[in-house]
């Protein structure tokens, strides 16, 4: 059976039914998925695909196509792994239109090699599919002897899945033919989930192990394989599949608690920083209104304490009746979100993006009021906004996403491309806590505290993929412990979505070449643009530093106007005809 036939086939399915067609990367990811298993007998790995690039649609045709090739059978099974109950309950209700491709695809049929093929019939009992949330692990043990009439898709979550195996073992799982992880990267690998499922994969029948997320992650690699497929955000942007334009207002901000209180600022919930943020992001919001409507927005904060302080602020400048809250310890969360996604206007404040299943396609700004520790968080909140909006007035559609952050998040747009193509050096680097700290935020209850707080100057730039982002001006960002402790304040900064550029700062030019090299390494990329910042007696010592990796004078510029003075200069030296990768080291005197 040609599978691309098939694959066209159900295209022409999809656009009867739908009105749409499959997108190219779709069908490109099937069919790297079903000539893996072809030709090596398995298909295992990460798709990765933006957020509203339509992952499990792909799953969706996928296991249509695959059926129709006789890649599944009846009474054999596929499990579908969700993280999370509300992104389960979205799952299920995506796979269940699987009944209707396959009753417009026996009225239209797939013609291969001069004879027809019967993939379904007009009604739903007659389906080869049965589809099935599952609860609990007495079920679970029961429905895998499988369903002899029909391929049996169970929609559950991994954390089932490991209890399953510890209670029943292995032996029913002789008739999975496949599994998907649905968002892998909200799934952890812990001591008993890891070896449990990489026992599982060990299965004869087993033909194919699929992750599906917008952001690959080192867990995920271990559970099923490296990045299979990418299709990145840039690309989908430029396709018109998530919205075109994407303008970051970027600031940070600078908290002084009052002298009783002890720790870190984002320890506690600030008072004063909760209404400095709403009096902020209302008149950002109101600066981007459309015909007096404030575009519709998320606001990320970073515990439940300082969340409902927010609220209340929010409360006393804007419409009430408009701004919604969605955490952890709230009430009646599902209804406060089916409402803010009903209305053309409002402010939903939440903490916990991981659990609240939040898709609204319509959402015109996020505004970012946490800290955000990995790249893989900030993509994923990014992802929230980029969705392609439907309404003719929305801002997405008239002119560009907004993101407010507050704490200067949107640094890592640098390395967002590494990250959606599955850079393994710098995937492993990202800690598994981290992750799950930015995705799921502080559940538990904070001291409310008073402090001193001020924003810095913001910042503007506009990301349109198929132009040079503009402004390019250096965006500075909170120190990363990913750079070793040999050399001091790492700080990582982008121009736009171009390139990577690291600050180190150091005392001695004579040691540059070893940051260069330790660079070099871990990106596996020579360095080609380096900007030193330098005191005027340094510069035979710079030229001394760099004669080794052929660099000359190139673009002398300010780094930062704010750190200009006197006693310093600053030159750029480059070597051209080099992959794109920079590197900004400040020598000071210590």
């Amino acid at each position: 059976m040609n599978p691309y036939e098939v694959i066209e086939k159900i295209d022409e399915s999809f656009k009867r039914l739908t009105g749409n067609c499959l997108y190219a990367h779709q069908k490109e990811a099937m069919r790297f998925v079903i000539d893996g298993i072809q030709e090596h007998g398995s298909s295992g790995g990460i798709i990765s695909m933006p957020t509203g690039a339509g992952k499990t649609r792909f799953a969706t045709a996928l296991l249509v196509a695959l059926y129709s090739c006789n890649l599944l059978i009846e009474g054999h099974v596929v499990l579908f792994l969700t993280p999370r109950k509300i992104i389960k309950e979205q799952a299920g209700e995506e796979l269940q239109k699987l009944y209707r491709f396959h009753k417009d695809i026996q009225r239209n049929k797939i013609k291969s090699y001069g004879y027809s093929l019967t993939i379904g019939l007009f009604d739903l009992d007659s389906s080869p599919f049965y589809i099935e949330e599952i609860e609990d692990s007495d079920t679970l043990n029961t429905c895998l002897y499988g369903n002899q009439n029909k391929v049996s898709i169970y929609i559950s979550t991994p954390q089932l899945l490991n209890s399953f195996v510890q209670q029943y073992g292995y032996e029913r799982f002789s008739k999975v033919d496949g599994i998907f992880f649905d968002e892998i990267h909200h799934t952890f690998v812990g001591p008993s989930i890891g070896p449990a499922i990489s026992k599982l994969k060990m299965s004869p029948n087993l033909r194919f192990t699929l992750g599906l997320s917008a952001t690959p992650t080192w867990d995920s690699y271990r559970l099923t394989g490296p990045v299979l497929y990418s299709f990145s955000s840039s690309e989908a942007m430029r396709a018109g599949i998530i919205t075109k334009s994407l303008k970051i207002i970027q600031t940070n901000t600078n908290v002084k608690l009052e002298n009783e209180y002890k720790g870190k600022e984002w320890q506690y919930a600030v008072k004063d920083r909760a209404e400095l943020y709403a009096k902020e992001t209302i008149n950002r919001l109101e600066k981007e209104s459309i015909n007096g409507r404030l575009p519709k927005a998320l606001i990320v904060t970073t515990n439940t304490t300082e969340a409902d302080e927010l609220v209340q602020q929010l409360h006393q400048i804007w419409h009430k009746q408009l701004v919604f809250k969605a955490h952890y310890r709230g009430t009646n969360v599902s209804n406060a979100i089916s409402k803010f996604k009903k209305n053309k206007e409002g402010i939903l404040v939440t903490v916990n993006m991981a659990d609240i299943g939040f898709d609204d396609t319509e959402l015109e700004a996020l505004v970012i009021a946490k800290q955000i520790n990995t790249p893989i968080g900030y993509i994923q909140l990014r992802g929230r906004v980029l969705r392609k909006a439907k309404e003719e007035d929305n801002l997405k559609q008239k002119k560009y996403a907004l993101i407010l952050d507050f704490t200067q998040s949107s640094s890592y747009e640098a390395c967002i491309l590494d990250i959606e193509k599955g850079n393994e050096r710098l995937i492993r680097r990202i800690e598994s806590r981290e992750i799950r700290k930015d995705l799921e935020g502080t559940n538990k209850a904070v001291k409310l505290v008073r402090g001193e707080v001020t924003l810095e100057e913001c910042k503007e730039f506009l990301i349109t993929p198929d132009k040079e982002t503009q402004p390019l001006e250096p965006i500075e960002v909170s120190q990363t412990n990913t750079i070793p402790k040999t050399f001091t304040s790492p700080i990582t900064v982008s121009y736009g979505q171009s390139f990577l550029l690291k600050c180190y700062t150091v005392s001695d030019a004579a040691r540059i070449p070893d940051i260069i090299k330790r660079e070099e390494e871990e990106f596996n990329v020579p360095i080609w643009h380096v900007s030193i910042q330098y005191h005027a007696n340094d510069l035979p010592l710079i030229y001394q530093a760099f004669k080794e990796f052929d660099l000359r004078p190139f673009q002398p510029r300010p780094f930062q106007e704010q750190n200009k003075s006197s006693n310093e200069k600053h030159i750029f030296l480059a070597s051209p005809g080099k992959d794109l990768h920079f590197l900004h080291v400040k020598l000071v005197e210590m």
